[in-house]
């Protein structure tokens, strides 16, 4: 199976699921991350909320790939935890 067939794949139904179980419950942080970057992309609204959980994560890299990708939803309801992420200084350089 190609890259374009998989990541395809990723992007139904099923796969969604999959990603965001992956995104919330596995252990491992890159694995993590690396679901919150393929949900973005995706554009799938199922995404948001998870996003919007990981936005809060204790991991900074985590959180800013969980703002990056609820940006990429562009979903109205990822907006408020966008405003607070940029809001808190934490989260500044």
């Amino acid at each position: 199976m190609s890259g374009e067939n998989r990541a395809g794949s990723l992007f139904r139904p099923a796969g969604i699921s999959w990603l965001i179980d992956k995104t919330m419950n596995d252990h491992r942080m890159q694995e993590r991350i690396l679901a919150v970057i393929a949900l973005g992309e995706s554009g799938d609204p199922r995404a948001v909320r998870p996003l919007i959980d990981c936005c809060h994560d204790k991991n900074p890299e985590l959180r800013w790939h969980a703002i990056v990708a609820l940006g990429m939803i562009r979903s109205g309801r990822g907006v408020d935890a966008l405003v607070e992420r940029l809001r808190d200084s934490h989260e500044r350089g």
